[in-house]
């Protein structure tokens, strides 16, 4: 009976070593596989949902290119029918929107209508910046000067205009006195001519020609004697609040008027 020999206790140990790495190389390699088919699946995904976005926003555009149209015709209607704030929101939403230098132009040309004049020279200022080749631009660049010049703040005070208006109003007072005393003296002078008229009726005249006479000098006195004293109220009334009134005077020109009476009435000078 012969014995077979023993393996030797290193050569089982390489043998279960090499087993142990061969079943992490198969291991390893079917992970790999698995990885590499799960990358190629989300490659092909996103390429799909690509294509659904750019159909999605090609579609949104075109909406909004077709509101865009159907606001700016509404805003061109306001315009012409001047609802002037209506078709700025307009413009202002097309805008958004579709930008274009046209809508710059219109919402300055509704500022200017609704004489919101600083709003409308910044406008124009930023059409002429988009369109800087524009064939009008020497006459927009005027017109910006002009709103410029109307958003300016008067260069007067406050109350100049006030106190301008309250001196004009008080010196047409003394001038309609004025008028009227004139009117007063001319039927004053009407009714002594009637009177003048009847002392010389004599007996056998028409009696119905002397009460006519005697009825008109009495209608011109008392004329003359209404537009005498209003004459002379209105015009002391106004004088009294053209001198009481402060000057009237700008930083460049001054205006001056001195009153004085005289044996032969009111004498007025006036330097200006």
């Amino acid at each position: 009976m012969s014995i077979k020999p023993r393996p030797s206790s290193s050569k089982t140990i390489c043998e279960s070593i090499t087993a142990y790495l061969m079943v992490i190389l198969f291991l390893f390699h079917g992970l790999t596989i698995q990885d590499l088919s799960a990358k190629t699946l989300d490659l092909n995904t996103p390429q799909e949902t690509k294509e659904d976005s750019n159909e999605v926003q090609a579609s949104s555009q075109q909406e909004k290119l077709a509101i865009a149209r159907q606001e700016y015709k509404l805003g061109l209607e306001d315009f012409k029918a001047k609802r002037y704030r209506e078709a700025l929101k307009r413009f202002i939403r097309v805008y958004r929107l579709q930008p274009h230098p046209n809508l710059v132009y219109n919402m300055a040309r509704s500022f200017e209508e609704l004489k919101e004049y600083q709003s409308a020279a910044d406008y124009y200022r930023k059409y002429l910046k988009i369109q800087p080749n524009t064939p009008d631009r020497a006459q927009i660049e005027m017109t910006i000067v002009t709103m410029e010049n109307l958003a300016k703040p008067s260069a007067q005070p406050t109350g100049h205009s006030e106190r301008f208006l309250s001196k004009r109003m008080a010196w047409s007072g003394v001038a309609m006195g004025s008028i009227m005393i004139i009117g007063g003296a001319m039927f004053g002078v009407q009714a002594l001519n009637r009177s003048d008229s009847l002392n010389s009726f004599k007996a056998g005249d028409s009696l119905q020609a002397f009460a006519r006479t005697y009825q008109e000098r009495d209608q011109a006195a008392l004329l003359s004697d209404l537009f005498m004293i209003s004459g002379v109220a209105i015009s002391s009334l106004g004088l009294y609040f053209a001198l009481k009134a402060p000057p009237v005077t700008t930083s460049s020109d001054k205006a001056s008027i001195s009153l004085s009476f005289t044996g032969q009435g009111l004498s007025i000078q006036g330097a200006f």
